[in-house]
């Protein structure tokens, strides 16, 4: 899922909004999210966040969501939303300030906080800081339990193979994440730590083992 799929749309706005209309208009993130979330719901999608900015001194609206599917939304699903959230969103306009809309689909460069994106990034490297202060950096394996079984990967030098006696597995309760980050991997990872947490036989032998 590492594409980051994006359509921008233009809006023109009207008047500029008065104060009565702030807390209901596109003012800000939140009331952008009260509108949209319960829509993307009815076409089988979820909202994962809405952000403001300005680029070049144009003011953007960033509305990024995300489904049930394998890959996450396909470009047509996102066209699809965008031209579905323009419509919804000119509907609750009160008259903001010209703005692009941009709809967006996870990429790499996002926190994992829903656990369709820990199953489908199964395998990948990811960094993890817990709400305790403490840092775990390895490959994601099976969601069980509302947790998150990890198998920490040391850090190697390119051609280094792995000793699989270096490998550890943490179950990561899902509570106490405070940030998730999946790390990009400029080379294909190992087949001695990938084999084993892509596979919850190897995976279970390997805790097995680790615990005699």
């Amino acid at each position: 899922m590492g594409i980051l799929e994006t359509i921008t749309q233009s809006k023109e706005g009207r008047m500029p909004p008065s104060s009565s209309d702030e807390a209901t208009g596109l003012s800000t993130e939140d009331s952008v999210a009260d509108i949209v979330a319960p829509v993307l719901s009815e076409h089988q999608a979820e909202l994962i966040d809405v952000a403001f900015r300005r680029e070049d001194g144009q003011r953007i609206i960033e509305i990024c969501v995300d489904d049930d599917s394998e890959c996450g939304p396909s470009l047509d699903t996102i066209v699809a939303l965008s031209e579905i959230l323009s419509q919804v969103l000119d509907a609750h306009d009160k008259g903001s300030a010209p703005y692009l809309l941009q709809v967006t689909s996870p990429g790499l460069d996002r926190p994992l906080t829903r656990v369709r994106q820990w199953l489908r990034n199964r395998g990948r490297l990811v960094t993890i800081d817990t709400t305790d202060g403490e840092s775990l950096r390895g490959r994601i394996g099976p969601v069980r339990d509302n947790a998150v079984v990890i198998l920490t990967v040391p850090t190697m030098k390119k051609g280094q193979r792995i000793n699989p006696k270096r490998l550890t597995v943490h179950t990561v309760p899902f509570t106490s994440i405070a940030l998730a980050m999946i790390e990009f991997e400029f080379s294909e990872p190992s087949d001695v730590d990938w084999e084993i947490v892509m596979d919850d036989d190897k995976l279970a032998a390997f805790v097995h083992q680790e615990g005699k």
